[in-house]
């Protein structure tokens, strides 16, 4: 059998016979399948090999399918895909030839698989903080019963629907670093502070401690807030505090030491 000739739109060229060679041809197609593999744009430009596509099959060309492969979900609805050859045999084995060699249609190359509708799943948020700073305490977080279905949004269902599964715990114990013990937490008050002033009229301050006392009866002092669950002391931070009068200086003029004056002081009631 001869080969088809191709001009520049892909058509057979003028003159061009399927069963015989033509002249001044610029690219040649093989006029049997069993020749070699055939070149798609044979196929595709052509027109008259289209029709041949029953007689080409006897050659040996087929679909081969590869298998499906795992779904892309377990529910709700997923994708699967597998690899679709258009192949013929030559020596024994199997090799690819252009798609429009093989009986059409072609076979599916993807397809939707887990339809069925996913089960309703517990919904767990975090941990909450504990409900203490040191020791013993606890914490929780919400579980809530909700679907699952990846093409609608997530909805809050009665705990009943998720009864398959047992509900998550919602509370649990925190243990944190021990806690220093109160027994030994006290308020100390620290000595006066010298008086604002060094004459005259002024001000002494003292100061709340939050300290611990050691087994060796000595204190350690610590951050005010670790002695905030105790009560204050009664006692009085801040008094007036008059250390000596202030010396005032001698009144002297240009004229020399001041003179003596009369002074009269207001007049008493007789009884």
């Amino acid at each position: 059998m001869g080969s088809l000739e191709l001009g520049r739109a892909g058509e057979p060229s003028a003159g061009s016979d399927p069963g015989g060679q033509a002249a001044g041809s610029s690219r040649s197609c093989p006029g049997s399948p069993a020749d070699s593999v055939i070149p798609a744009t044979c196929f595709v430009l052509v027109g008259g090999l289209r029709e041949n596509r029953t007689q080409w099959a006897k050659y040996g060309h087929r679909w081969s399918v590869g298998n499906w492969s795992t779904c892309s979900r377990t529910c709700g609805g997923g994708i699967q895909s597998r690899p679709v050859q258009c192949t013929r045999r030559a020596h024994y084995v199997l090799e690819r030839v252009a798609a429009i060699l093989c009986p059409q249609p072609m076979p599916s190359s993807r397809q939707a698989c887990h339809s069925q509708s996913c089960p309703p799943a517990w919904s767990i948020g975090p941990w909450a903080e504990c409900s203490r700073t040191c020791g013993k305490g606890w914490r929780k977080r919400s579980v809530a019963c909700k679907s699952t279905n990846p093409s609608a949004r997530a909805q809050l269902l009665p705990d009943a629907v998720c009864g398959s599964e047992p509900k998550p715990r919602t509370h649990e114990v925190c243990l944190l670093k021990r806690c220093l013990k109160h027994k030994k937490l006290q308020w100390l008050v620290s000595a006066w502070t010298q008086c604002s002033v060094t004459c005259e009229r002024g001000t002494q301050k003292r100061f709340l401690r939050c300290a611990e006392k050691h087994v060796s009866g000595k204190y350690r002092e610590l951050a005010s807030k670790k002695c905030l669950h105790l009560p204050r002391p009664g006692v009085e931070l801040e008094r007036a505090c008059a250390p000596l009068p202030c010396p005032r200086p001698p009144l002297h003029t240009a004229a020399g030491p001041p003179r003596a004056s009369w002074f009269a002081s207001p007049w008493s009631q007789v009884g």
